[in-house]
């Protein structure tokens, strides 16, 4: 697993592996304060599809302290939420709230209805900053175009012109 971790609530619970966001087993049972033997049991356990198994939990290895090679689960975040949704207890319980809420809040968000007044002075602080930045980008470009572009190419132009200027009566004018 990459470097690359999200904690949650002083969990390193995700990773990037292989390009992708995943967890492990061992991080579950960390994090739901279960015995990882349980969580490897409920992984092999878990009440789904073979195509969704395949595709959302995968079994390997790690290296524990004493150097040993021991079985662990890696999953992706539909393995996790669906073998979570499925614990029970305090934790567990928690979990299931904290998801529902963040659901509901970005469901909210999507559809209109900003939550708190911070976040709605953040998200209107925002638009109003990325604004001020774009009108100063687009006064400095007007700036330099008025002051760098235009002036030099004007030079330019006349000198072009100087050049053409003698060789003008040996070109044919189209009647």
């Amino acid at each position: 697993m990459s470097s690359i971790a999200l904690s949650f609530n002083n969990v390193d619970l995700v990773s990037i592996d292989g390009g992708e966001p995943r967890t492990t087993s061992l991080a579950v049972a960390k994090k739901f304060g279960k015995r990882h033997a349980d969580v490897l049991r409920a992984v092999k356990n878990v009440d789904c599809s073979q195509e969704f198994s395949q595709r959302n939990f995968a079994l390997s290895d790690y290296i524990d302290e004493q150097g040993k090679a021991r079985p662990m689960a890696t999953m992706t975040k539909d393995g996790f939420v669906f073998l979570v949704m499925g614990f029970t207890g305090k934790v567990a319980a928690k979990f299931k709230e904290e998801y529902i809420n963040e659901f509901n809040r970005i469901t909210d968000k999507l559809n209109g209805n900003i939550g708190t007044l911070l976040e709605r002075y953040n998200i209107k602080s925002g638009i109003l900053k990325k604004g001020k930045a774009i009108a100063s980008d687009s006064g400095y470009n007007l700036w330099f175009y008025g002051q760098v572009v235009n002036p030099k190419t004007a030079i330019e132009l006349k000198e072009i012109e100087s050049e053409l200027q003698p060789m003008l009566p040996n070109l044919e004018v189209l009647k």
